[in-house]
């Protein structure tokens, strides 16, 4: 099949060459050649359709053109009383119903890239552009998934350890089987912590909070060290998601509404205007969803560095008690006390609600520090039903970016096809077959006078017709070129 790009990237045409099933034998073997007249409304294609016997015997013949005299590679019909040379038809079939393996040329041609060259041309750049950024999109997914899950894992492990230590006191111990029941009883157990001042310095040194804050893995330069890391970790996802996802999204919704306006100004062109409006709507979706994704990173890494300077001050609280008034652990206890506002910020993240998403869903891939955090924003990341993307009236507010990046790309692919089916139904197909086969050929384009801006322009080419007026050869703008070395001799095809 022949594949026409525009700019390299948007196939707008595919066609059959006739070589289907064949191998490519190399450079010197018989192949097709191609050209495409100036003005994009024409291609013509010298195709070889043999079988290996033929070309077997072509390689033979080729051969003894190379060391014997041209007559030793003449064909039968190669005589120079054979005038009728070549055979047109307009199905692609030989007339005579057989005769496969014949050489011929096919000629394609269409209307619709020379009449529509600028909007084929600004279709070709806008596509190009949007898949380009829904792609980036589709990528930065990914890398955020990735990114908040390592920046999350030191404060995963100390999570999952806190749940362990819990579930021997908890009343329903098969809670603890999912990550979203782990993180619910950590919550609530942080959160009565909060409230009774034992973070305050109250209580005793019996309860598994009090064993659990002092624990070797809680030694304040290691907390330090990790919290460090964690926010570290954080602000770079925010960024790579600000410069990737959200950028991109952005420019993915621009170019769409300039597709759109595309639409409304020719309602009789390439891109149909209902399909460019559902895009644009869909784009439109994509980049909000991105903008509170973004939200939710910002929200994250505060709430995240609220919790581990509440966890680092309560743990050299508690690690405080019973020890001297004027003693090192005490005076360090003072130090990083964290203030009344953060506690309140604290408490209020532990009791209040997910800042995104909804309890059960995308449960299978969240983790127990975003649980805890309340901000699970693995559902971002997940796959879900496009029609939860819609963006319409009513649509959830924590519908999936990757689904709605994949609804976007789908409503994309199916306004690029519309113009493919257009220029396909245009094209009009001849098959001219030769009566004898060739050793070689070549296929070239030349400007005809019905190309000229002015009357004074030359150099253009024009077929000489003895004894015959022909002015109609003046009026013809392109000229196709088939050359075949047909032994002793070469005959030439003007198209």
């Amino acid at each position: 099949e022949f594949h026409w790009y525009l700019r390299g990237r948007y196939r707008i045409l595919t066609v059959p060459h006739g070589l289907d099933g064949r191998a490519f034998r190399g450079p010197g073997a018989p192949g097709t050649g191609l050209v495409l007249s100036p003005d994009l409304s024409a291609l013509a294609a010298v195709a070889a359709n043999e079988d290996d016997d033929a070309y077997a015997l072509r390689a033979t013949q080729m051969q003894a053109s190379l060391v014997g005299p041209p007559a030793a590679v003449a064909h039968a019909g190669d005589s120079d009383e054979d005038d009728d040379a070549f055979t047109p038809t307009d199905n692609g079939r030989d007339p005579e119903g057989g005769k496969q393996g014949r050489e011929s040329v096919w000629v394609y041609g269409t209307d619709v890239l020379s009449s529509r060259r600028t909007e084929l041309s600004n279709l070709a750049g806008s596509y190009e552009l949007l898949f380009l950024h829904l792609h980036h999109v589709t990528r930065g997914i990914e890398a955020l998934d990735t990114g908040w899950r390592s920046a999350l894992r030191p404060l995963e492990t100390k999570l999952e350890s806190l749940a362990g230590l819990l579930k021997p006191y908890s009343d329903a111990p098969g809670g603890f089987d999912t990550k979203e029941g782990r993180a619910d009883a950590v919550r609530s157990e942080l959160f009565r912590f909060i409230l009774a001042g034992r973070a305050a310095g109250g209580g005793g040194p019996t309860s598994a909070l009090d064993r659990y804050f002092t624990r070797g893995h809680m030694h304040d330069q290691l907390l330090q060290r990790e919290a460090s890391s964690v926010e570290g970790g954080l602000a770079g996802v925010e960024v790579k998601f600000r410069n990737g996802p959200l950028h991109s999204s952005r420019a993915a919704a621009c170019e769409s509404e300039r597709l759109w306006g595309m639409a409304r100004s020719d309602p009789d062109g390439l891109v149909d205007a209902d399909e460019a409006s559902e895009l644009c709507r869909r784009a439109r979706s994509l980049y909000l969803t991105a903008v509170r994704c973004h939200a939710s990173v910002v929200e994250a890494r505060r709430r995240v560095r609220d919790l581990l300077r509440w966890i680092r001050g309560t743990s050299s609280q508690v690690r405080a008690w019973g020890t001297a008034a004027d003693g090192v652990q005490r005076r360090n206890a003072r130090d990083r006390r964290v203030s009344g506002g953060e506690a309140d910020r604290v408490a209020h993240m532990l009791s209040g609600p997910y800042a995104v998403g909804r309890p059960g869903k995308g449960s299978s891939t969240r983790t127990v520090a975003e649980c805890v955090v309340g901000v699970p924003l693995t559902d971002y990341c997940a796959g879900e039903d496009a029609g939860e993307a819609d963006g319409g009236e009513g649509a959830d507010a924590s519908a999936s970016l990757a689904a709605a990046a994949a609804s976007a790309l789908r409503t994309a692919a199916c306004l690029f096809d519309r113009p493919r089916s257009a220029v396909a139904g245009s094209l009009d197909r001849v098959e001219v077959r030769f009566e004898s086969d060739h050793v070689a050929a070549a296929v070239h384009s030349r400007v005809g006078p019905g190309a000229a801006v002015s009357k004074g322009d030359g150099g253009f080419f024009v077929p000489h017709v003895e004894g015959e007026e022909a002015p109609s050869l003046d009026r013809c703008a392109h000229w196709i070129l088939v050359a075949r070395s047909l032994g002793g001799r070469v005959e030439v095809l003007v198209l």
